[in-house]
């Protein structure tokens, strides 16, 4: 099957033409970059554009040094590199019950936290995607709808106010929740510059939850973006490209507004709470690499290749974050 051609909205930072931004993570306190390095010498010719990160809101938190060594594992690449943070922005500690504080970022309480973030962020001379609230009808999350519309849109607000340019807001839904309802989240198109949606089951699986959001996503004119995906409870196995991964392609050939995947390439099995997720590394498994990678040859997907051409399509100018 062949990728159907890509829409194109003008978003901000949304590669402009047939192409899909390639990403992988996620970044670890312990293990750092580790899994973003792994996946892209898997890869090889083909080494993904996007790397993807987390960080909250929390007063003891440095984000200049985050931003430091973002910039260090960046730049540990060819001069012909412009690797791309995608943030994953917590509303709540680590999804711990009760954690959730989409209500005090609404009402102000954490604005001198947004800031030192932005910051930190335009600090970084390169695009750079942020999910705040990701996964954001998550029953782990907690959220209530009408403080967390109010909280990315004060994230926003304070985002202009800092002259923070380099930053674009990515609205994420995962169509596992219970809560499908995602359209009383929704802080408005003012506000929001991509869309997303996070695949942990099949494609399949999530199909009748997603298929409606991606079409609402295209009457708002707004790409999509497949913020975070993992091979869930197959993992990186022959069973697993069969079952999962040839879903997941599948699904991102037949939809245009999907503009940007980033796969999870992570081994769930060491952390207890999601043991049953399976080995997700294509470094795993040699054989599934190959698959893999034979899909990234394709010419839709924009890799970390060629620093130049990625600001042009991206529309991104060198300095102005």
């Amino acid at each position: 099957m062949n990728y159907c051609k890509r829409v194109d909205f003008n978003a901000k930072f949304e590669p402009k033409g047939n192409y899909i931004l390639h990403g992988t993570g996620q970044y670890d306190i312990y293990e750092q970059f580790q899994s973003y390095d792994a996946y892209r010498r898997c890869l090889k010719n083909y080494p993904p554009i996007m790397s993807v990160s987390f960080i909250g809101l929390y007063n003891d938190l440095r984000y200049d040094l985050f931003a430091k060594q973002l910039i260090m594992h960046m730049e540990s690449y060819s001069e012909n590199s412009l690797i791309i943070p995608q943030i994953g922005l917590e509303f709540c500690k680590g999804e711990l019950k009760g954690s959730n504080y989409e209500k005090d970022i609404a009402e102000g309480r954490r604005d001198e936290e947004i800031a030192k973030l932005m910051l930190a962020m335009k600090s970084i001379d390169r695009p750079i995607f942020i999910r705040p609230g990701y996964g954001f009808n998550g029953e782990w999350n907690g959220y209530d709808a009408h403080y967390y519309k109010l909280a990315f849109r004060r994230i926003k607000n304070v985002m202009q106010d800092t002259g923070c340019d380099n930053v674009s807001l990515v609205w994420s839904y995962n169509p596992a929740a219970i809560d499908k309802d995602y359209e009383k989240y929704y802080p408005g198109d003012a506000y929001v510059d991509w869309w997303g949606i996070e695949i942990f089951q099949t494609p399949e699986e999530s199909a009748p939850y997603t298929y409606t959001f991606l079409r609402d996503a295209e009457k708002h004119r707004k790409p999509v973006m497949l913020g975070e995906a993992t091979a869930f409870r197959y993992g990186a196995t022959l069973e697993g490209w069969q079952k999962w991964f040839v879903s997941f392609f599948r699904y991102i050939k037949e939809n245009a507004v999907i503009k940007a995947a980033c796969y999870i390439n992570w081994d769930w099995t060491k952390y207890a709470k999601w043991r049953t997720w399976g080995d997700c590394r294509l470094e795993s498994n040699k054989e599934l690499i190959k698959l893999y990678r034979n899909e990234m040859k394709n010419k839709i997907w924009l890799n970390d290749v060629d620093k130049e051409f990625t600001k042009k399509v991206l529309n991104y100018k060198q300095n102005e974050g």
